[in-house]
């Protein structure tokens, strides 16, 4: 289990805050960890675990596209075995409330009901495939689905200045970086096909892949000229995931809450670190799960 970090701006106003008195190392010297003096007497906090995942139908709408005869199929037998594996592992964490990417709660909502009745045909849809099978295993009511705009993407009519700053921000670059990161993706999506689903969302869910997928969001078009590439992610796709991040503590009720979110990839590499440094969740990563 990962121990949190990144609090220790917090802890002054935490300390001034507190009526509880932290337990003094023997050696006055040493400083106490982070997350024993926020919570001395060990309180149990709400529990996290992320789940990046492939889009299981290759919607396309992802900078990087599969080549078509490098496409798995999620409801072939084999594959389907491979599928119950994972939600297996997966449900290890016990969760009590499921997060989805998606911004449409209804819709979603709507679906699920129809797949507890059963009236919905199988689909290549890792929402359906892991989100849905998963609830329904816990006898979860309904998902949350809290993918969300960035404030780019909300003001971008109301503000002429957005239009400059996404000029030439569209992931094609001649930065020979880049072209490795690429040429990784395609290798993984080989890969896939010799590898069982667990395996494959073992490594993909690993510190090493999501720290090498947050570092492709800082080459490329992130080194336009002067701070545009930066203003550009920062603005679009840090802040997106920003209130992703936000919106899960907006539905977080207590220390009794096992979140398990389910999102593609990309996001996770940014929610890792914001779960990792946020003192307000037991985060357990993906390989902790057994």
């Amino acid at each position: 289990m990962r121990k949190l970090c990144c609090i220790l701006p917090l802890i002054g106003i935490l300390y001034s805050c507190s009526t509880k008195t932290p337990k003094v190392p023997d050696s006055e010297s040493s400083l106490l960890p982070p997350m024993e003096f926020v919570y001395p007497d060990g309180e149990k906090i709400p529990t996290v675990t992320l789940v990046g995942t492939f889009h299981f139908a290759y919607p396309d709408k992802d900078v990087h596209k599969t080549d078509t005869n490098q496409r798995v199929d999620v409801l072939s037998a084999k594959r389907q075995e491979e599928m119950q594996e994972l939600r297996d592992y997966i449900a290890a964490f016990n969760p009590n409330k499921i997060v989805i990417e998606s911004s449409d709660p209804v819709r979603m909502n709507r679906k699920y009901r129809e797949f507890l009745a059963g009236d919905m045909e199988a689909i290549r849809d890792e929402r359906y495939q892991l989100g849905f099978y998963l609830a329904r295993r816990f006898k979860i009511d309904s998902l949350y689905c809290l993918d969300a705009n960035s404030f780019a993407h909300q003001y971008d009519s109301l503000c002429p200045a957005l239009e400059t700053v996404f000029a030439d921000y569209d992931w094609q670059s001649d930065d020979p970086m880049e072209d490795k990161f690429y040429e990784y993706l395609d290798y993984r999506d080989k890969m896939l096909h010799q590898m069982t689903l667990l395996d494959f969302f073992k490594r993909l869910n690993s510190e090493e892949s999501w720290n090498f997928n947050y570092g492709s969001y800082l080459i490329g078009d992130f080194k336009l000229p002067d701070f545009q590439g930066v203003d550009a992610l920062s603005a679009y796709w840090y802040n997106r995931n920003l209130r992703t991040f936000r919106k899960i503590q907006m539905v977080t009720e207590g220390p009794e809450d096992r979140i398990l979110v389910i999102f593609g990839n990309g996001h996770i590499s940014i929610l890792d670190h914001l779960f990792n440094c946020s003192p307000e969740y037991n985060y357990i990563p993906f390989g902790d799960l057994k």
